[in-house]
């Protein structure tokens, strides 16, 4: 009969009678699992609200992409600025992981061999399977010490968790010490002596690290018998050791937890873009706006608290907090799951009076860079926005700058108080047909209110329409007839107004039977693609970015007037590219115009730095340094004399930054289009 190679299963452990015992590890841990995550779904079902969107079977596929691509590559990680990190949890996770996969190999071989005569294709290779089994150990040794070294050497602010981390660090620790040890212990007694009928010193080499343990334990002559004893000792206490981490994080509810609500998480969590704002659904059917208390969110929002492991990642990343904001997306996040634990029996607390301060709510720019960086997928503006929305149409309590934009949008359509422009003022001298004139147009070019209500906005919708023209598109506008998409009310908290503008150029563009869209504004153009349709808007909306560069591809439009003496970079629009992935697009216009001078900007695509004005944060005051200002000084750093954007507000905010810095001189902000209108 054929025997299995290598080590014998359960030496000098005795089986069935004491072997058999340590299977009970893993009903155990699920026990405790199982009683953990119970524990956890009596907090989530304060949340009376359901799941937005089930569709399991996309939920399905789309988790079974990210687990083979996102989490056994850790995307979210594989970031220029976390590079450390992320070696460090790839070595942690797959070290690991690589040792499970050789204890379950282990089990089914001596199972399957013992109980069913089954021979498993991997028994053959066991003793040469020591070898990956042994660097699955070393891999994990590497990142513990990395996470040692950056917890305690390194300590970065955003890390403050030092008593679970030190918990969890020392289990996993004595879970690979123990491994090798007894590994060592094993292979000393039997295979590297020569008394022993398991005597085979080749066999042992393949083991490497149990090999040196065993060569070490020779060396200082500790007698057979003892190996035996320490052997059987480690034996137990890596079983208890790894039972107990397990239940630790399940009871504890501790860093551990994340390996299973992580994919909980990531799999119950909403199929929106970012950039795509919750619904709240017909006013009419409402007992109460935004959310009051916990039971005001849904029960996977509250399990979404519970997934968030506390990296600090958002809030590093985050434009408010790096410029001194009260806003922390990841303290937001840690205050609502403390708050969630706090009110298991009574859940009534008011959030923004007790828990998370208005001045907080108000900080958040909407610009996405928390969501983005988010290792387990956690929306942190979902939860801010909600807060928002209870502010301004429950309590009221909304800063005087902003109620004074959703007045402005209310009476007259725009949020420019004080504009000395019309809807149409921009296309003096241009021959420019509205929809009126020109009702079959093929494409309704969407001004906005930056685009016709400001200078610098004028000045890049004059480009635009000029480019149009050069590549002889035929589109008419909606002049008087345009009017606010709601992006601004929506983003401060009052759904109401925006849903109201939002039907009322749904309704213009059922009118007109507009199906084609562009515009040059990422936010008219986020509003109108992604979120017109939750009320039954539905059209085919480009930036001017994409269609554009597909003119200029099709060969309607040939830049080619070269930019010698200056030196160009592009920022990055929140709504554009973050929110939309539209990145490589502003480039290849910028590629196309022959000779520019270009270099990239630090903080750049989808980790672009925000220009402080998303989120309604252009109306209001800003305390302390401007988010602006600090771009500005990215900007300063490329050596560029030009600072190219695709976005009126960018605009505006980086005018102003340069206008603010006494350092330089010569620097200037300037719409893309309107240097492709230059360049052609």
């Amino acid at each position: 009969m054929f025997e299995l190679p290598g080590r014998p299963d359960f030496w000098n452990i005795g089986y069935p009678l004491f072997g058999i015992l340590v299977y009970l590890s893993a009903p155990i841990c699920i026990a405790f699992i199982s009683y953990g995550i119970i524990r956890r779904i009596k907090l989530w079902k304060i949340g009376t609200k359901t799941l937005e969107d089930k569709k399991y079977l996309k939920r399905i596929s789309r988790f079974s992409k990210e687990i083979s691509i996102g989490l056994l590559t850790h995307k979210k990680f594989s970031r220029k600025r976390h590079m450390y990190p992320t070696i460090m949890h790839l070595s942690i996770f797959w070290g690991f992981l690589i040792l499970f996969i050789a204890t379950t190999i282990g089990a089914i071989e001596f199972n399957f061999h013992k109980y069913f005569g089954i021979i498993f294709p991997t028994a053959p290779y066991r003793v040469e399977l020591g070898l990956i089994w042994d660097i699955g150990g070393i891999i994990a040794t590497i990142g513990i010490g990395m996470a040692v070294w950056r917890r305690y050497v390194i300590k970065p602010s955003r890390l403050n968790t030092m008593l679970d981390d030190t918990m969890i660090l020392s289990i996993l620790s004595l879970l690979i010490l123990s491994g090798f040890i007894l590994e060592g212990l094993r292979i000393g007694a039997t295979e590297l002596n020569p008394s022993s009928d398991l005597y085979n010193p080749v066999n042992a080499k393949w083991s490497i690290i149990g090999w040196l343990f065993a060569k070490f334990l020779i060396l200082i002559k500790i007698p057979t018998p003892i190996m035996e004893i320490l052997h059987k000792s480690f034996w137990w206490s890596h079983a208890i050791l790894f039972t107990a981490g397990l239940s630790y994080g399940a009871i504890k509810f501790s860093h551990i937890s994340h390996m299973y609500i992580t994919p909980l998480n990531m799999f119950f969590r909403s199929f929106r873009k970012t950039g795509e704002l919750k619904p709240m659904g017909n006013f009419e059917n409402l007992e109460s706006f935004g959310a009051r208390s916990l039971k005001d969110f849904s029960w996977n929002e509250l399990m979404a608290y519970d997934s968030c492991t506390n990296c600090g990642r958002c809030e590093e990343m985050c434009p408010a907090w790096n410029t001194g904001k009260p806003l922390s997306p990841r303290k937001v996040m840690q205050d609502m799951r403390k708050h969630m634990e706090d009110n298991l029996i009574s859940s009534n607390s008011a959030i923004t009076d007790e828990i998370i301060e208005e001045e907080v709510v108000w900080s958040c720019l909407t610009c996405g860079a928390c969501i983005d960086i988010c290792p387990v997928n956690i929306n942190q503006v979902d939860t801010i926005v909600e807060l928002r929305r209870y502010l301004t149409l429950e309590k009221t309590s909304i800063p005087d700058s902003a109620q004074t934009v959703l007045e402005n949008i209310e009476q007259r359509g725009h949020p420019w108080k004080g504009t000395e422009y019309s809807r149409t003022s921009w296309m003096d001298g241009l021959n420019i047909k509205t929809i009126d004139e020109h009702p079959k147009a093929e494409i309704l070019f969407w001004v906005g209110c930056t685009g016709s209500m400001t200078e610098r906005g004028i000045e890049s919708t004059r480009s635009m329409a000029k480019v149009l023209q050069k590549a002889g598109i035929d589109f008419a506008v909606l002049g008087n007839k345009e009017t606010c998409t709601g992006d601004p009310a929506r983003r401060m908290g009052n759904e109401y107004l925006f849903q109201m503008k939002a039907q009322e150029n749904i309704s213009t563009f059922e009118t007109y039977s507009i199906k084609k869209i562009i515009t040059t504004c990422p936010h008219c153009f986020n509003n109108i693609k992604n979120e017109y349709p939750q009320l039954g808007g539905n059209y085919e909306v480009q930036h001017y970015t994409s269609f554009v560069g597909e003119l200029i591809k099709e060969g309607k439009l040939n830049p080619k007037i070269a930019f010698n003496s200056k030196k160009f970079t592009y920022h990055d629009s929140c709504y554009l590219g973050r929110h939309n992935e539209l990145i490589s697009e502003p480039r290849k216009i910028i590629s196309s115009i022959s000779g520019l001078n270009f270099v990239e900007i630090e903080n750049n695509k989808n980790q672009s730095a925000c220009c402080g004005a998303g989120g309604g944060r252009i109306w209001m005051e800003e305390k302390g340094k401007k988010i602006n200002h600090k771009r500005i000084e990215d900007f300063i750093e490329t050596g560029a004399d030009t600072l190219l954007v695709s976005c009126g507000f960018c605009v505006q905010m980086m005018d102003e930054g340069i206008a603010s810095n006494n350092k330089i001189k010569g620097k200037n902000t300037m719409d893309l289009i309107t240097l492709l209108d230059k360049s052609t």
